[in-house]
């Protein structure tokens, strides 16, 4: 990594939402950045009179903040087999400034690339892919949260989102990372790191597998529905990262037809169990109560 994230404990970072701005202190920092920066923050000023669905200032929240920049995957590092050696990948605002201008060429996000490009210009590649896929994701998870903002799910099952937006950034980039403002979820674990599988009760197992159900029904897809996903809590089970959804309504439009939706359900579901018949998402939390969980408690 080229340098460190200015994303550290006691500082100040400024986004913009619904077109105010607002100045937050982070309380928290999640690490490893993987596909986004997960923070937790608190709002101390605001340019303008916050959003009615925003909590009042000093409430603590969840800011993920989608920025390139400082991703884990820049860093040197071997394959799983230890049989490849992966050379760091630093940012740099040439190749950011490249990539940007390859995509407003091509007017889209275009996964073809030519062999001569990847070639020629192998550090554009590599942020035209990051980029590309931290915008995929923001979009994926901001269509997610917006389908189900006014359900029953809000706020219990899944986060409660507060806004979507910019994050300002104090350096020259060629792209604005996008943010996402969501509820912060107190006393919570998540199932991959839960050390005591009796806490886990058969209310929390029958929650999770109808809030799966409910996803569906109200058309969303989580394709990464694993334990670092799901959260515990004494009263609650959250899911949370929808960076790798579908969602059929998309900005008012529904994208799939009756026959489409299901087709890409029925796909999900077989990919995942194996032809057995079970919904995708309530297969994998019986995968994950009765087989991931023992082997952390084990470790």
């Amino acid at each position: 990594m080229d340098s460190l994230p200015p994303y550290t404990l006691g500082s100040t970072l400024k986004i913009k939402v619904s077109q105010i701005y607002i100045v937050v202190t982070v309380e928290k920092v999640f690490a490893p950045f993987t596909s986004s920066h997960v923070l937790v923050v608190h709002a101390t000023s605001s340019s303008a009179k916050l959003p009615p669905n925003h909590p009042p200032l000093g409430t603590p929240m969840i800011l993920k903040i989608y920025d390139t920049r400082y991703l884990e995957e820049r860093e040197a590092c071997y394959s799983y087999d230890r049989t490849c050696f992966f050379p760091a990948r630093p940012w740099s605002l040439e190749n950011e400034q490249k990539a940007i201008a390859y995509r407003e060429a091509t007017e889209s996000w275009n996964d073809l690339i030519s062999d001569e490009i990847e070639v020629s210009n192998p550090g554009m590649v590599i942020e035209y892919k990051m980029i590309r896929l931290a915008y995929t994701s923001w979009t994926e998870e901001v269509n997610a949260y917006l389908a189900l903002a006014d359900s029953p799910l809000s706020g219990s099952a899944v986060p409660t989102l507060y806004g979507f937006g910019d994050f300002i950034s104090e350096e020259p980039r060629a792209i604005v990372p996008r943010i996402l403002l969501l509820e912060y979820v107190p006393r919570s674990t998540s199932l991959n790191k839960l050390k005591n599988i009796k806490l886990i009760t058969p209310w929390h197992i029958r929650t999770l597998l109808a809030a799966t159900q409910k996803l569906n029904e109200l058309g969303v897809i989580h394709w990464d529905l694993d334990p670092r996903n799901v959260l515990l809590c004494p009263d609650r089970v959250v899911i949370i990262d929808f960076g790798a959804s579908t969602t059929r309504v998309q900005g008012g439009i529904d994208m799939f037809s009756d026959d489409e939706w299901m087709s890409k359900l029925e796909h999900g579901w077989n990919e995942q169990t194996g032809g057995f018949g079970a919904p995708r998402s309530r297969h994998r939390t019986v995968q994950m109560t009765v087989s991931v969980l023992p082997y952390d408690l084990w470790n």
